[in-house]
């Protein structure tokens, strides 16, 4: 199986699943699941922030393992994989950034704890990738028996989750 950037991109559902405030509420005082053509920042926008992070993660690992962009639950869809839900993240830091600016005064901002938490997980994606590279299989060294083969158990050991894929919401 040879997959497309396509195949395991995040859609702006999943960056609002993180950021779940930021798609505002509906005329009820609802909370949004989505972005809309109306939110700030518009669905539209949180589509091009999340191809520019999926760019952004393909200039350092080039092609995606396929090992890497299967989902763990087909039911949560591409963000439920490892790549897949790097780049969730990372677009959910960069829409954070570049649409809420004001709000981000400190360095315990809603965008620097994505951001770190982005970089965490790419940092061990990229370490995935190489190893998978070298001919390592998934997991090798990395997965415990309690755990799946794609575990990144730095991620957990630092405290940016609490499950393998958990970077939390907050």
């Amino acid at each position: 199986m040879t997959t497309t950037a396509a195949d395991w991109r995040p859609v702006t559902a999943d960056v609002a699943a993180i950021i779940p405030m930021r798609p505002g509420e509906d005329d009820a005082g609802n909370p949004r699941p989505d972005f809309s053509p109306n939110s700030r920042p518009t669905s539209a926008q949180v589509a091009n922030v999340i191809v520019m992070v999926q760019a952004e993660v393909i200039g350092e690992t080039g092609t995606m393992p396929d090992a890497l962009v299967v989902p763990a639950d087909v039911a949560a869809g591409v963000a439920s994989s490892p790549a897949g839900r790097v780049v969730a993240l990372g677009a959910a830091s960069y829409v954070e950034l570049s649409f809420f600016p004001d709000l981000q005064l400190s360095g315990d901002s809603p965008a620097s704890v994505l951001m770190r938490r982005y970089l965490d997980a790419r940092a061990a994606l990229l370490r995935t990738v190489a190893a998978i590279r070298a001919g390592s299989a998934v997991g090798d060294g990395m997965a415990s028996a309690a755990s799946p083969a794609w575990h990144f158990p730095a991620a957990v050991e630092s405290g940016v989750g609490s499950t393998p894929w958990d970077v939390g919401r907050w």
